[in-house]
């Protein structure tokens, strides 16, 4: 059983968009390395491994072993072939996020997750802009680019806008309800559920394996997408559809 460390809730970043009100804060989690190497099972040889490691070296050494399983495992498989080629128009999505130039909007140094064009006096309100832009597709086409051309500054702007993001944001504790009242329809709307299950089935663990031989990502970064993929598989594992109200939200 996991213990869990509450976060207070990020204030969203939204002083450039008027027309959207501030969201309520919530209690977040972020998982701890401690907490990793709870959850990894110890009758699993690599993880009874990496559990004997951090007894006897420390946290330091045992993350880069755990690290070193991820790179080189051979089963179980992800789906995604490593060896796929990347079209022209991947590496123009991929050479425009060095730029954040995203889905044709231009964001600034950092991004801001909340900023969203639609929020313009004269184009109409589109509130899933913003949760397509949390879906990150575009970290695909930064991985893939990695691929074919082994220029780290694709490995690492996904690193950066992941270690950004998990930062800023960190996961809620519970499921958050709709609010009919406001914009954006939802407390947490960049951890909706529907959200968690893209990035799991699909961005998020695509763009891991294809770019985890990268310089870029360490063992630190290495370990903090783990810990992201067991605090979204545990969030949904609680508020499945099994236990709530069915809805495609919950069926990712």
């Amino acid at each position: 059983m996991l213990s869990i460390a509450m976060l207070l809730g990020a204030v969203h970043a939204q002083a450039d968009l008027p027309h959207i009100p501030p969201l309520p804060e919530v209690e977040r989690y972020a998982m701890s390395d401690e907490e990793l190497m709870d959850a990894l099972d110890p009758d699993h040889p690599a993880m009874a491994e990496v559990l004997r490691i951090h007894d006897e070296q420390g946290m330091a050494a045992a993350k880069e072993v755990l690290a070193e399983h991820f790179r080189t495992r051979t089963e179980p498989k992800w789906f995604l072939s490593v060896g796929q080629e990347v079209r022209s128009a991947d590496m123009d999505t991929a050479d425009a996020a060095l730029e954040h130039l995203i889905r044709g909007h231009q964001f600034g140094d950092e991004i801001d997750w909340f900023e969203n064009p639609t929020t313009a006096p004269d184009v109409e309100f589109n509130k899933e802009w913003t949760m397509a832009l949390v879906r990150m597709y575009w970290w695909e086409d930064l991985a893939r680019a990695w691929r074919v051309t082994g220029d780290e500054r694709y490995a690492q702007e996904i690193v950066d806008q992941f270690l950004h993001f998990r930062t800023t944001y960190p996961i809620p504790v519970k499921r958050t309800r709709g609010l009919s009242s406001h914009p954006l329809k939802y407390v947490v709307p960049e951890w909706r559920t529907l959200e968690m299950g893209t990035r799991l089935e699909g961005t998020w663990l695509n763009s891991f394996y294809l770019a985890i031989d990268s310089e870029a990502f360490t063992a630190d970064v290495v370990c903090e997408f783990l810990k992201a993929f067991h605090e979204m598989a545990d969030h949904l594992l609680q508020f499945s559809s099994l236990t709530e109200m069915s809805s495609n939200l919950l069926t990712q």
